[in-house]
């Protein structure tokens, strides 16, 4: 490149280099440096000793010279190898082109940066050391002007750059361990359980609220704000009375009270209420309040708790109170459930006679909802397939938290469908009635409003209500059945007494007849007379006999003691032999007993006991046949045996079908049909012990029907010897 011997043509870089040299142009120094005796000494000794690193470059970018400062800055010198346009350090701090114009001739200076020649790829270098430096690039020329090197000096601000990155890390480090530690505390306040508000006591404005207010406020809480604009917030003191504006607990810890514990009603941001308890307490700097903070937490569980307590405490009251009066207890029951629960409540039982599950208790706090269910729910549950008999047949809690109305199950009753569509569904829970393994019914509350939604909490709740109600119940049922059996017994013994003296009478009457025609003086009875009055007799014994084998028989029975004697018995001579006995009392009562059999055949069972089934089956149907006539049929079908007998009588009402078979039971009044009422209580035990089934089919006033079923095989062996 050609330069110019014009100082003001000069480029800026070598117009610096001049000043730099105090103002010598290169032609001067080279005049002076000509009149010394070795100027090269001079050079040598200035480039050896000088403090400053250089390194000089040939136009290919090798490395031929570099003084001691340099090797002392870098630990090293360049080896032969090392290009200046190769350093990939130069290229990644952004300094390349720098270098490629200080090599076309012009001076150019670097900012700082740091360099380590260990970083170096195109060479190997492993004894470094790193630096911060910034560097002059200024080219070489010669007397021609043109630049034939390229000189580099250093300065090393290592030290200096040390020393102030240190100061700002530590002023970084200072200022991250306050972010941290205010993180921390925000962190720790926001995971707090209380929602926590910090006010500025000289503007009254709030200036901090942690995580939590919102979800407890159900509302944002704007900072900046000023007290005065959250007037329009609402609260009621656990007795009820309207929170005063300047009772708030932030208030009054701006004016430097401290306040603990005082539980208030709050109306939330969506109108919903919540009980909070809340806390404040001013903060003061030098003895004067600056700010005011207040902590508050939800006791609604507390408080909800509380009151469940004192639902079960009533409960347990009503509950007590069951044996009085049992139905009454059971609507206090529901009522309390859905005043604890909200909002309906429906009770069902099973019917122990007819094993239905019918609705006993219901309660809604709206009248008509409550006339409403009482019309339409009162009574068998007439959908097997619904949620009630889902969980009394599963004996497991049902949990629906959202239902959506519109999607009712088509064999919902219309009763429940007007019910729901005037006063809503949206959440349901259904709870067994459990005691001892069993499922006496189900206990069931309901929610018309959405928005709260029944919980696993809730329903532990009614669970327990359940338990409880579910021992009560089993209490007063085994109560009433332990009093019916006492009616029953005493019952039983006026009537064994009465029908034990019934033939008792007659014999004791003959007895006497007869002793009187042998006293002396007295005509002796005809021979005729003397027979029917022994053939009166013995009638009276075989009845007094019969009953007396009965008390037996229900004495085994009930002690297990009932044994089998099995043989291969002809049933159609069976019967026809027993009818045969029987129509002698079927004449004095005016009616006949008409016998259809097939062809005879034989079944393995204990014939005497099958004659005693016989036998009271058609004793049963001349006693209430009205002397109409009594039908009897045997055949056989398959493997079993099938006898029924019809009779044209008063008939039995269809509640009391099952409890004939029982002991004691009648379908009449005593007073009207003598017996002990055990007639057909011992036919079942026994057709039951041979492997058998009965059944009755009738209607009131039009006859009876009974039907034996028998296996011709007999009991099973296991049943066989019980």
């Amino acid at each position: 490149m050609a330069r110019s011997e014009d100082k003001k043509a000069q480029p800026p870089a070598e117009a610096r280099a001049a000043e730099q040299a105090g103002g010598t142009a290169p032609g001067a120094l080279r005049a002076k440096l000509a009149g010394l005796a070795d100027p090269l000494v001079l050079l040598e000794g200035l480039f050896l000793h000088s403090p400053v690193p250089y390194s000089v470059f040939d136009m290919e970018g090798r490395c031929l010279l570099t003084n001691p400062a340099y090797r002392t800055m870098f630990g090293t010198e360049p080896p032969p190898e090392y290009n200046v346009f190769q350093d990939e350090v130069a290229r990644q701090q952004g300094i390349a082109e720098l270098i490629r114009r200080a090599f076309q001739g012009e001076t150019v200076q670097t900012p700082v940066f740091w360099y380590d020649p260990r970083e170096l790829r195109h060479i190997q270098v492993t004894q470094a050391r790193r630096a911060a430096i910034s560097c002059t690039f200024f080219p070489l020329a010669g007397q021609g002007g043109e630049v034939h090197h390229v000189a580099i000096a250093y300065k090393d601000v290592t030290v200096e750059l040390t020393l102030r990155d240190g100061e700002e890390e530590r002023r970084t480090q200072l200022l991250r361990e306050l972010a941290e530690e205010r993180a921390r505390l925000q962190e720790v306040l926001d995971n707090l359980p209380a929602g926590v508000i910090l006010a500025e006591a000289s503007s009254g404005r709030l200036i901090f609220g942690n995580a939590q207010l919102e979800r407890l406020l159900r509302q944002p809480l704007p900072l900046g704000s000023r007290l005065p604009e959250y007037q329009q917030w609402k609260g009621f003191h656990a007795d009820g009375r309207a929170v005063q504006w300047d009772e708030w607990p932030l208030l009054r810890a701006l004016r430097g009270e401290t306040v603990l514990g005082q539980d208030i009603h709050l109306q939330r941001g969506d109108g919903t209420l919540a009980w909070l308890r809340m806390g404040a307490a001013p903060i003061r700097h030098e003895g004067e309040i600056t700010a005011g903070v207040v902590a508050f937490y939800d006791i609604e569980q507390e408080r909800r708790a509380q009151g469940r307590l004192g639902a079960l405490a009533d409960i347990s009251t009503a509950l007590s109170q069951a044996t009085g009066d049992f139905s009454a207890a059971l609507e206090e029951l529901a009522r309390l459930c859905a005043e604890v629960l909200s909002e309906c409540c429906v009770l069902t039982l099973l019917n122990e006679e007819t094993g239905t599950l019918e609705v006993v208790a219901a309660y809604h706090p709206e009248p008509e909802a409550q006339h409403l269910l009482r019309n339409e729910l009162y009574g068998a549950v007439r959908n097997e397939q619904g949620a009630a008999s889902h969980v009394v047949s599963t004996g497991q809690p049902l949990l629906q938290p959202y239902i959506d109305q519109s999607k009712l199950p088509e064999a919902t009753s219309p009763g429940v469908r007007r019910f729901v569509e005037r006063y809503g569904l949206s959440s349901t829970l259904l709870v067994p009635l459990r005691v001892q393994g069993k499922v006496l019914g189900t206990l069931g509350v309901s929610r018309g409003k959405p928005g709260n939604p029944y919980t696993l909490e809730d329903q532990e709740f009614l669970q327990e209500l359940a338990d409880r109600a579910a021992l009560t119940i089993q209490n007063v049922r085994l109560l009433k059945t332990t009093q019916e059996a006492v009616r029953l017994r005493d019952e039983f013994l006026s009537v064994a007494s009465h029908e034990l003296k019934t033939p008792l009478t007659p014999l004791s009457l003959k007895l006497q007849a007869l002793a009187r025609t042998m006293e002396p003086g007295r005509s002796p009875a005809t021979p005729e007379r003397l027979a029917g009055d022994v053939e009166t007799m013995r009638r009276q014994v075989r009845r007094l006999t019969d009953l007396i084998n009965d008390l037996l028989d229900v004495a085994r029975i009930s002690g297990g003691r009932l044994k089998l004697r099995l043989e291969d018995v002809e049933l159609t001579g069976l019967v026809r032999e027993v009818v045969s006995r029987f129509e002698p009392e079927a004449e004095r009562e005016g009616g006949t007993i008409e016998v259809s059999t097939a062809e005879p055949f034989a079944g393995h069972w204990d014939r005497l006991r099958l004659e005693q089934v016989v036998t009271n089956l058609l004793s049963n149907a001349l006693k209430y046949g009205a002397g109409k006539p009594v039908r009897v049929h045997v055949e056989a079908q398959g493997h079993q045996a099938r006898l029924t007998v019809r009779d044209e009588g008063i008939g039995v009402e269809p509640r009391l079908r099952t409890r004939i078979f029982e002991k004691f039971e009648r379908a009449v009044s005593d007073r009207h049909y003598g017996g002990l009422g055990l007639g057909l209580y011992i036919t079942r035990q026994i057709v039951e012990a041979l492997g058998g089934n009965i059944e009755v089919e009738s209607e009131p006033q039009r006859g009876a029907t009974f039907t034996v079923l028998l296996p011709l095989s007999g009991p099973p062996r296991e049943q066989a010897r019980g």
